[in-house]
């Protein structure tokens, strides 16, 4: 496969993390020619944005850009990523991931040997970098995509790891900007809906990271209750008010895991339930806007911070 590729990465409040994400980005086993990163800053206020650019060196190898915009949320820092990028198709990982070197070419292989998917959806693997971690795999802490090496047919991906073709934006839209949990979810129903397909695709993983800060008990289910508050503009939006009822039986039949394996990750889990129903409690009358084919962000909505450019990309 000859074609270029972009990866977008939305970032925010997350300057550590970014630094070992695009490290890794930029250390793939694939030609640097091939591929540019793109990543979008929204609205920071910690370091993240002067980590990035500091990372847009000749030496780099592969094209990268760096972009600011105001804190609108990660579907709007996916949706100016897909704006600015050059590349089909478009990766797409969160900012705390880490890139095994040999990701981007399984990625590329997958392209070419499944040319009807419209999407992928890479493989996650939750890695909690701290050794007195009160953890047990079937509650991991972060998003994860587990499903073994061999590629297959799924209805959806996880935001940390996916790709789509732009033909895939030409049949439903960009991401939904008013959806702020669960917003890679929503897009795939839209493309489900429509008749497009994703491909898991096993050998194209990634680390999905968490260090000792994020899973601190108290703030992990600060944390988790507030992600799940959050989703739910996503419940809103596919029609499924009645999601509330069934969260908070599920938070207790988590809560009884939690105390029974000694599982903080049951416990987040918990939280996230606890955190769907009070939000569809407090937000029972807010009524969604209509949904709409999201267009292109106008320029003027970011501003580049750095760039640089490989022949490829020109």
């Amino acid at each position: 496969m000859d074609a270029f590729l972009s990866i977008v990465v939305p970032t925010r409040n997350r300057a550590d993390k970014l630094r070992v994400c695009l490290e890794s980005l930029l250390a793939q086993d694939f030609p640097a020619d091939r591929y540019e990163i793109v990543v979008v800053d929204d609205g920071s206020t910690d370091t993240t944005l002067e980590v990035a650019a500091s990372l847009v060196n000749p030496a780099c190898g592969a094209a990268l850009t760096v972009l600011a915009q105001d804190h609108r949320g990660g579907n709007r820092a996916r949706n100016v990523g897909l704006a600015v990028s050059r590349g089909d198709p478009v990766c797409v990982v969160d900012d705390d991931v880490e890139v095994p070197p040999t990701w981007l070419a399984a990625m590329a292989e997958a392209f070419e040997r499944y040319p009807n998917a419209d999407a992928f959806a890479g493989r996650v693997r939750v890695r909690v970098e701290n050794p007195r971690w009160r953890g047990c795999r079937q509650h991991p802490v972060a998003a994860s995509l587990e499903l073994g090496v061999r590629d297959a047919d799924v209805p959806s991906a996880v935001g940390a790891n996916m790709a789509l073709r732009r033909r895939a934006l030409d049949k439903v839209g960009r991401f939904d900007e008013w959806v702020i949990a669960g917003e890679e979810t929503e897009w795939f129903d839209r493309l489900s809906a429509a008749g497009g397909t994703t491909m898991y695709v096993g050998q194209a993983s990634v680390w999905h990271r968490r260090d000792k800060h994020d899973v601190r008990l108290l703030p992990l289910l600060r944390s988790s209750f507030r992600r799940g508050v959050a989703t739910h503009r996503y419940f809103l939006r596919i029609g499924r008010r009645d999601i509330g009822r069934y969260a908070s039986r599920a938070a207790l039949t988590y809560l009884r895991a939690a105390i029974r394996e000694r599982c903080w990750g049951a416990l987040a889990n918990a939280a996230v339930q606890a955190g769907y129903a009070y939000g569809l409690f407090r937000h029972r009358r807010v009524v969604p806007p209509p949904p709409r084919l999201w267009d292109a962000p106008a320029p003027q909505e970011w501003t580049v911070v750095n760039r640089r450019r490989n022949p490829r990309s020109s």
